[in-house]
């Protein structure tokens, strides 16, 4: 539904927020080994104080994304789901999401 630039800015800004978490994981791993080889303490930590700027920066800028997105084509969207006009807002919302969202599977009877 979204254009095509939209998309790649989306899928660029998801990549930052996963790259940044990946250099968190790492120092964490990096923790442990200070224990035997003290350099791997300051890297550790100097790679913790990286990963938590990046992931601030790329989720913010991930959530800005997301959040324009939604606000300039949710009336879009609805009106290809054929829903009837209704102002720009949670009950818009509400009801894309009802019509998008697939209905909870029927409990089997127990035997």
């Amino acid at each position: 539904m979204l254009p095509e630039e939209i998309r790649g800015e989306i899928s660029r800004a998801r990549a930052a927020l996963a790259r940044a978490a990946v250099l968190g994981g790492w120092a964490l791993l990096y923790l442990p080994l200070a224990w035997w080889w003290w350099p791997a303490a300051p890297l550790a930590a100097t790679m913790v104080v990286v990963s938590a700027r990046r992931l601030r920066a790329a989720s913010d800028t991930y959530a800005t994304l997301l959040e324009a997105s939604v606000r300039l084509h949710l009336a879009d969207l609805a009106d290809k789901l054929r829903i009837e006009d209704q102002p720009m807002g949670p009950l818009l919302g509400g009801a894309v999401m009802r019509r998008l969202s697939s209905p909870a599977p029927a409990a089997e009877p127990a035997s």
